[in-house]
């Protein structure tokens, strides 16, 4: 008797794009990629913001008066497997 083979790495997440935009006065981020695991870790300048079940997208509302620079990142949940970091800078 053995016992089950561990289940696969999941595939990492690719694709990162990055869409600002604004809801009413307050400026948001829409995340997009592809592929990845059944959950993902969204990481804002390296650390964790949100794990959440992987639809491909999340937004981030980074608020009325958003400045420097957001560089986000996407990962498979409790891994180092990440997409490219994609930044959005604000003046």
């Amino acid at each position: 008797f053995e016992p089950p083979p561990p289940p696969p790495a999941a595939d990492p997440p690719t694709g990162l794009t990055l869409t600002p935009g604004q809801k009413g006065k307050n400026h948001r981020v829409v995340l997009g990629w592809d592929g990845g695991g059944q959950t993902v870790d969204v990481k804002l300048n390296g650390s964790t913001i949100a794990t959440v079940s992987n639809s491909g997208a999340y937004t981030h509302n980074v608020g009325k008066n958003p400045s420097g620079t957001y560089a986000y990142q996407v990962c498979n949940a409790s891994t180092d497997t990440c997409t490219l970091v994609e930044k959005v800078t604000y003046p």
